[in-house]
């Protein structure tokens, strides 16, 4: 009976510590507001670079899980074969996003110049 009761514990113990570092989790999915799809995008907000893949024009991606987010990031992508890169220089004087749901809404503005816009928003 003592075996089960710690086994118990332990399980308990394990299912409340996973909920807590979920809850201070951020999501951010991308949606492509451009006429092109969007292939190979990359996100890197603080050393934490992930794939989402390919997103189809007009599509929002899943949302993907970061342990520390900004309202901007480091985002590569192609799209009508060509590369465009979103560089930040710093995240001097942002804070950090604090849990939930987010959308970054990626543009092309200038496709020849490879300017890629940011909108950023809470979900």
């Amino acid at each position: 009976m003592k075996q089960v009761s710690i086994l118990l514990f332990i399980c308990l113990t394990a299912i409340i510590s996973c909920k807590k570092k979920d809850s201070k989790a951020v999501f951010i999915r991308i949606s492509n507001q451009s006429a092109y799809t969007f292939e190979h995008v990359i996100v890197n907000t603080y050393n934490q670079p992930i794939n989402y893949g390919q997103i189809q024009q007009g599509q929002n991606s899943v949302y993907m899980k970061f342990d520390v987010a900004y309202r901007y990031a480091h985002i590569r992508l192609t799209a009508g074969g060509k590369e465009f890169i979103l560089q930040p220089i710093d995240f001097v004087g942002e804070t950090t996003l604090a849990s939930g749901k987010y959308t970054y809404s990626l543009s092309i503005s200038d496709f020849n110049r490879g300017r890629l816009e940011l909108k950023f928003k809470k979900d």
